[in-house]
């Protein structure tokens, strides 16, 4: 499974995702990709440039999960990776979508702690992610899951890791992405007219 989501593993493009259950990673496809993300390598810890941004499961299709979810517009707030990355390029937020005609403050505030972007910025992350991120998975029928996710998860070190508890601690970049997802979870509640 590392030799596939590792730094050595294959690099697909979205349509070669295994439309299948399994593990994938988020890579940095250059120095410049992190540095936009205002991450910075930090002294006796393994460079960014050697870790994926995210490591993820599919319970049923990396395709779907991957190129369905992370990779388009329209439905960030279905997608931990994004709203990180999102929130990293201090994009603006707005309240998740709902058909719910009068969403209570409970549906507000889940709407808001799980927030969309605005859609000129969604599409905005959606070309920087196409421009700025390497894709690598592996199918596996491992039961459960989460626990391969978690052991490989440990292993690479993915500094957007937003678990709990978390896949590896200490993570150094974990309280500024979450500082940032809070940034713009406040900006999208006041946008529902909540209070941060």
């Amino acid at each position: 499974m590392l030799v596939y989501l590792g730094p050595d593993g294959p690099v697909l493009s979205p349509d070669e995702l295994p439309d299948d259950t399994g593990l994938y990673a988020l890579w940095p496809l250059s120095d410049r990709s992190i540095s936009e993300l205002g991450l910075e390598d930090v002294p006796r810890v393994a460079p960014l440039l050697t870790r994926p941004f995210y490591v993820g499961k599919a319970e049923d299709s990396v395709l779907e999960r991957v190129a369905g979810k992370h990779l388009v517009s329209g439905d960030t707030g279905h997608s931990s990776p994004r709203r990180s990355f999102a929130a990293l390029l201090d994009l603006q937020s707005q309240p998740r979508r709902t058909t719910v005609p009068d969403p209570t403050p409970k549906q507000l505030r889940a709407m808001t702690t799980n927030f969309d972007l605005i859609p000129e910025d969604d599409d905005r992350l959606t070309r920087w992610l196409a421009e700025n991120v390497l894709l690598r998975a592996a199918r596996s029928t491992w039961r459960p899951l989460r626990d391969l996710e978690l052991a490989v998860g440990s292993h690479l070190r993915p500094p957007l890791d937003q678990d709990r508890p978390p896949m590896w601690s200490p993570n150094p970049w974990r309280p500024q992405v979450t500082t940032a997802r809070r940034r713009l979870q406040a900006q999208a509640r006041s946008a529902a007219g909540l209070s941060p």
